[in-house]
């Protein structure tokens, strides 16, 4: 195979939808996604453990990870995931698959030469009331 090894970054899991397709060296953006998932969590544990269903469910490493509280109630979780591709073509599709994966119906807005950006008020994760998906265009 020309001595190219087929790789995944650090927190992609092998064939999952949102890893690279191709070998790294191939993969020549890593896409920065914030994605804030709305809780009824009482409490920062309870929300603590929603949070730690989202990621396990999304299958990328998290970073920046911040539980805090909702000044409509509940709490708010925010985290970062990176996204690898090849191009800013390929983004839209990746995100969609990692959107389906936690939630259905969702809203799309913006314009998606510039971001990514997706809604959703119908979670598949038991706990979520909401979630929103992010990603800015870095030319």
């Amino acid at each position: 195979m020309n001595g190219i090894t087929n790789q995944t970054s650090k927190g992609l899991r092998p064939g999952h939808a949102n890893a690279c397709p191709l070998p790294l060296s191939l993969c020549l953006l890593v896409m920065k996604t914030t994605i804030k998932i709305f809780t009824d969590a009482t409490n920062k544990k309870s929300a603590s453990v929603v949070l730690e269903k989202v990621k396990s469910e999304i299958g990328l490493g998290a970073q920046s990870e911040n539980v805090e509280p909702y000044h409509k109630g509940g709490y708010v979780c925010a985290f970062e995931v990176e996204v690898p591709v090849s191009n800013w073509g390929e983004v839209p599709y990746k995100l969609l698959s990692l959107c389906q994966s936690i939630g259905r119906a969702w809203q799309i807005t913006g314009s998606i030469e510039e971001e990514f950006d997706a809604w959703s008020n119908e979670a598949s994760i038991s706990g979520v009331s909401s979630v929103h998906v992010q990603c800015l265009h870095q030319a």
